[in-house]
């Protein structure tokens, strides 16, 4: 089903010489989302979860939703800002292309690659996704970033985006939702609990090395 979904989501935000109206806007949102629900089902094989649309400026007002939908030729972004329109941007890139600059910039999270491999990767998915509202973003007063991501932009961590000079995460919180239809948005308790943390800090032969920082990171923590 999900070629029938993209395509729909294609004709909705087809380049024009017009502005894309708000229905197209939302009914493309709504329409990507309902994928979200359709392939959850479909691994179920049954209908699993009974939604209800959430709208942004109810779950948070100092947040932002962005919404990346890849497509054969190009990157479709709709950013949905509390209480103001829906807005919409383009990056125009073959989603082969797409593909490899994600395929690399994973692969560049290992510990050995260097600065110089890792942050043009990461700067540039940036520009994709961040740097057309870097302006909207801030007049809004948008604390948290929220991201409904697709196909293989969840293999990729959002923190690590980079606009030059900071990583994402140095300047927003940063969430993951599949969609604001799928998980009912409660804020966590804040109380005090009890944490039981292990890691493997010297060698178990054969087949486990230690892990290198762990006493530290656990202390951290």
């Amino acid at each position: 089903v999900e070629p029938v979904y993209r395509q729909l989501v294609g004709l909705l935000l087809q380049p024009t010489h017009q502005e894309i109206s708000q229905d197209n806007l939302q009914q493309a949102r709504e329409v990507i989302e309902s994928l979200q629900l359709a392939e959850l089902d479909n691994f179920f094989r049954e209908a699993c979860l009974n939604t209800q649309p959430q709208s942004i400026d109810q779950i948070d007002p100092e947040a932002a939703v962005i919404y990346p939908i890849i497509l054969p030729d190009r990157l479709e972004v709709i950013l949905s800002l509390p209480n103001q329109p829906l807005q919409h941007y383009t990056t125009s890139i073959p989603q082969r292309n797409l593909e490899d600059t994600l395929s690399r910039m994973r692969s560049s999270l290992r510990r050995t690659a260097s600065d110089d491999e890792r942050l043009p990767l990461f700067q540039e998915v940036y520009n994709w996704l961040i740097r057309p509202v870097e302006s909207e973003l801030v007049a809004s007063h948008i604390k948290t970033l929220v991201f409904a991501l697709d196909g293989s932009l969840k293999n990729v961590p959002m923190a690590v985006l980079y606009d030059g000079q900071q990583y994402l995460i140095q300047k927003y919180n940063i969430a993951l939702t599949p969609s604001l239809r799928l998980l009912e948005p409660q804020p966590l308790v804040n109380e005090k609990i009890k944490l039981l943390i292990g890691g493997l800090s010297s060698a178990r032969p054969p087949d486990f090395p230690p892990l290198p920082g762990v006493e530290f990171e656990i202390e951290q923590i």
